[in-house]
């Protein structure tokens, strides 16, 4: 299943790591674009991706 968040951009740390959390099990495909990720550092973005289900592939 395809899935799409939205507005990450304003998160916190926290919150970025919370929303990925919640993605549904049943997702496989997962977009981020137009999310002004670039903004992060990569620490930040390696701790918030590590909270993405192993279900999640591509």
């Amino acid at each position: 299943m395809y899935y799409q968040l939205d507005n990450l951009g304003d998160k916190n740390g926290k919150e970025l790591m919370q929303a990925f959390r919640d993605i549904p099990i049943d997702v496989t495909s997962l977009s981020l674009s137009g999310n002004d990720l670039d903004n992060r550092t990569g620490a930040e973005l390696a701790q918030a991706f590590a909270a993405i289900s192993a279900t999640v592939t591509s």
